[in-house]
């Protein structure tokens, strides 16, 4: 009985991954429709990541800045802003990609067929969250190439794959409150304007271009109730110390609020889902 119940789940499992990646191959197909997205999305993380370089470069006057290194001990400006932005493009592409994954569905009409598929409504949101991480990571990449070449005399692998778990455990945070999201676009219908409300609240006070320590101590305090500040740092801190007392710690902060946020986002999708199918308001456009 023991081993048919295990067969049941894992053949279950199965059938919810071929689910999520029959959603991510068809957003891929639409996708392939238009080609100037897929060009926009390859090349506006350069141009994003340009402008700041360019901004930090002259306001400290070069690449190197001895307040910088004598803040985090590290000076280079350009490295420095270039790693925060490569986290903020996944953090930014992830969770558009959750929040609005049903909202896409219903502009394009088809979200009342995809909800009567026999796959679990998480299955649904993991096709699309991981078909606009792949578009993210085509950007990340020329972004991380571009800071390999500045960073190559002092490149570790083993810091890179250090960083990478941090990009992985700030993906899954992320996700907590992405469903959050998913239930406020449900209900209120307004998409973009709620995520980029969420999304602007998240990244309050947070050192994707500047550490945290520069700023006054009020909001040095608000910013310790911030997990993301602890990822980006810690992606950050792994990338160019290795593996640090500091990054240790960001990390077990990191592992002991990843399920308090997933349980969270969980929890309010699931009330707000079951309210929304009570009115008949789930797929009204």
């Amino acid at each position: 009985m023991n081993e048919e119940k295990y067969k049941t789940k894992v053949n279950q499992l199965k059938c919810e991954l071929f689910g999520s990646l029959a959603v991510y191959k068809k957003s891929w197909q639409v996708q392939k429709r238009y080609p100037l997205a897929m060009f926009f999305y390859a090349l506006s993380p350069l141009l994003w990541l340009l402008p700041h370089l360019i901004f930090s470069s002259a306001l400290v006057g070069g690449r190197y800045s001895e307040n910088l290194y004598s803040l985090i001990g590290y000076g280079d400006v350009l490295i420095y802003t270039s790693l925060g932005l490569v986290f903020m493009a996944i953090f930014s592409s992830s969770m558009w990609g959750t929040a609005y994954s049903f909202r896409d569905e219903e502009f394009a009409g088809t979200l009342e067929n995809l909800y009567i598929t026999p796959i679990s409504r998480y299955s649904i949101i993991l096709g699309k969250t991981l078909f606009y991480l792949s578009q993210a990571l085509i950007g990340c990449i020329i972004q991380l190439i571009v800071i390999g070449i500045w960073y190559r005399e002092d490149f570790s692998w083993t810091n890179f794959l250090l960083s990478s778990v941090f990009l992985l455990v700030g993906f899954l945070l992320i996700q907590g409150t992405s469903l959050t999201l998913i239930a406020f676009v449900f209900w209120q219908k307004e998409g973009w304007k709620i995520i980029l409300l969420g999304e602007s609240l998240i990244l309050f006070i947070t050192p994707v271009t500047f550490p945290i320590v520069v700023l006054p101590t009020l909001l040095q305090n608000i910013a310790k109730f911030n997990p993301l500040n602890y990822a980006i740092e810690g992606f950050r801190n792994a990338f160019l110390f290795g593996n640090t007392g500091s990054v240790q710690m960001y990390f077990l902060i990191l592992i002991l609020i990843l399920p308090f946020a997933t349980a969270v986002g969980i929890t309010i999708f699931h009330f707000a889902e079951k309210w929304l199918r009570k009115k008949a308001l789930i797929g009204q456009y």
